[in-house]
């Protein structure tokens, strides 16, 4: 298996998941390690002990959540997530690319775009499908509410309040457990939690434990292998 590119597939469709094992046991340099099918799969994935090269994966599938999947992403240095889909929205494909993703394909794509983008990432090179190339440079506005999650803290003006309050949401806690932790009132907390979201340009809380994980305001292996949802 030396020098061989080890693949998971994350797919929660029978018949793609068996379309890409028929294309990739062709290949001589891959070997299919695993299929995974839920969050906790992937999880265990990414903290096993021979994580796989690649991991392909429907991003979007209801099954996972994913901006855990980003936040594995951002601190994995063995395994590659090379997202595979339907064509999506332009402020989909941003959110990846942006955090991150250094590769693309859509589920319409052929045999040697896969298996381009599949040597290509591994090797440290970007690859996205030119399908998707043309939706990214259309000049067609984002949707309103649909602004791409900004990966850097560098000019948000995020006060060191709003960092600890940052810290204990992606720990988990609750609005009452904050306020309880830092001697402050529910109100004050919830007003926190909405400037912290205007200024990330997020609009959920998922957004807000993407952004401690990738800025280190919370460790990578608390956050992505705790049970704790």
């Amino acid at each position: 298996m030396k020098n061989k590119i080890t693949i998971a597939l994350a797919f929660d469709e029978f018949l793609l998941e068996a379309g890409m094992r028929f294309v990739l046991d062709k290949k001589s340099d891959f070997v299919i390690q695993s299929s995974v099918h839920s969050q906790e799969e992937i999880a265990d994935l990414f903290q096993s002990k021979t994580p796989p090269s690649v991991l392909l994966i429907d991003i979007f599938s209801s099954h996972f959540d994913v901006d855990k999947i980003l936040a594995y992403s951002a601190f994995s240095k063995k395994t590659k997530v090379i997202p595979m889909t339907d064509i999506r929205l332009k402020q989909d494909y941003l959110k990846l690319l942006k955090s991150g993703i250094n590769s693309y394909l859509l589920k319409i794509c052929d045999e040697t775009e896969i298996v381009e983008c599949i040597k290509k990432t591994v090797s440290g090179k970007n690859f996205v499908c030119s399908q998707v190339v043309d939706v990214l440079t259309d000049k067609t506005p984002l949707q309103e509410g649909e602004a791409p999650y900004k990966k850097t803290c560098d000019g948000l003006n995020i006060s060191d309040r709003e960092i600890e309050i940052i810290k204990l949401i992606a720990e988990g806690r609750i609005n009452k457990e904050i306020a309880d932790t830092l001697f402050l009132s529910n109100h004050t907390i919830n007003t926190h939690r909405k400037n912290i979201m205007q200024k990330l340009g997020i609009n959920n809380t998922a957004g807000i434990v993407l952004f401690a994980v990738k800025e280190q305001i919370v460790s990578a292996n608390d956050f992505l292998f705790s049970s704790k949802e």
